[in-house]
């Protein structure tokens, strides 16, 4: 991956791809959080601001399979994170009109706590990369798959329906993404 095997230094900015980033903030190379069996990692937590779009940015982009395929923090044991993610999707819900058996997704579904907040009658798709979440997010018949979202993991989680997603939720999840703009082209490919 470069500068070590878990992380490298992005070069360009993630979302219109100059290169004049303006340092704004470095906290050094604290250990990025681990669990299990996983060999501790330091990386560097450095904030960049792109002079073109003004997007700030993390100048270092940490291996996804690395950070996300064990993952132990679970929004549902939090009350306040409970609460939080069923007001998100109160208002989710007053703003499209869901029918039985329409499709809401859920992007990093972790334990599934946002998505079992939807009516039973809804066809409820989470894509949760931690294995070791995927038992209890998939409590109260969620679908949850293990791939990172992409527009294909989509269709393949999808592939006896033709019917887009109407809600598409991702909480938390632009601060990790090497690439936003090709993320945002896969929601839309899925809406």
């Amino acid at each position: 991956m470069g500068m070590s095997d878990r992380y490298k230094e992005i070069t360009q900015c993630r979302s219109c791809g100059r290169t004049e980033l303006e340092p704004v903030l470095s906290l050094g190379t604290p250990s990025v959080i681990n669990f299990g069996d996983k060999k501790p990692l330091n990386a560097p937590l450095e904030l960049v601001l792109c002079h073109k779009c003004t997007l700030l940015q993390l100048k270092h982009t940490v291996d996804p399979e690395y950070l996300f395929r064990e993952y132990y923090y679970k929004s549902g044991v939090n009350e306040q994170m409970k609460d939080s993610l069923i007001d998100i999707v109160k208002k989710a819900m007053r703003r499209v009109n869901l029918l039985p058996n329409d499709i809401v997704v859920d992007i990093g579904a972790n334990d599934g706590t946002l998505l079992r907040a939807y009516p039973t009658e809804l066809l409820r798709i989470g894509f949760e990369p931690a294995k070791n979440l995927l038992d209890e997010a998939m409590r109260g018949g969620n679908v949850i798959d293990s791939a990172f979202f992409s527009a294909k993991a989509f269709d393949a989680v999808n592939a006896h329906r033709a019917v887009k997603a109407k809600v598409i939720t991702a909480i938390s999840m632009f601060y990790d993404l090497e690439d936003p703009n090709a993320f945002l082209e896969n929601v839309k490919k899925v809406l």
